[in-house]
């Protein structure tokens, strides 16, 4: 069964069994073997739009959410960087200081969230933390995101968090 957010003009993430796949802006469907084509992640992938941006680390086992939440947030003004497990957070410090940590709860061949965290936490004492999962069995946290998620929504949260609501 397959499991889609709303549809926007802004695009959806959704889930099949554990894995994503579909992701769309501006109503650009993307299948599972266009992803490796379209969005081939090397060991840790950076998008720098400018000098003044703030930082945002993204960490999820999945390519075609790393792509999805990427885009979205780059394409506002962000700086995001990708990580899918601990050595590519390892990799990915190197570009600390980072102002949001926005990370899977369950990343296969990664640490806990709480790893995460405290990884992240060692070159960036201040960043915040918006956790995201496709499961609803999770406590109820502020700063969390339910997969599957618009990118609208997700825009939102990340504003919210990083500049207070609106």
């Amino acid at each position: 069964m397959i499991n889609h957010a709303p549809t926007t003009s802004e695009g959806t993430v959704a889930h099949h069994q554990g894995n994503a796949i579909r992701a769309a802006e501006s109503a650009l469907m993307l299948s599972s073997h266009k992803v490796d084509v379209l969005f081939h992640y090397p060991r840790t992938t950076c998008y720098i739009s400018s000098a003044m941006a703030q930082k945002i680390l993204v960490v999820d086992d999945e390519d075609l959410i790393l792509a999805a939440v990427e885009r979205a947030l780059a394409k506002v003004g962000y700086s995001v960087f990708c990580a899918r497990d601990m050595t590519e957070i390892g990799e990915a410090i190197g570009n600390a200081p980072f102002d949001l940590l926005i990370t899977d709860i369950y990343v296969r061949e990664g640490g806990s969230i709480s790893q995460i965290v405290e990884t992240v936490r060692a070159t960036s004492p201040a960043v915040k933390v918006l956790r995201m999962s496709g499961s609803t069995d999770r406590d109820l946290v502020d700063d969390f995101i339910e997969k599957p998620f618009s990118i609208v929504a997700l825009r939102e949260k990340v504003k919210n968090i990083l500049h207070g609501p609106s």
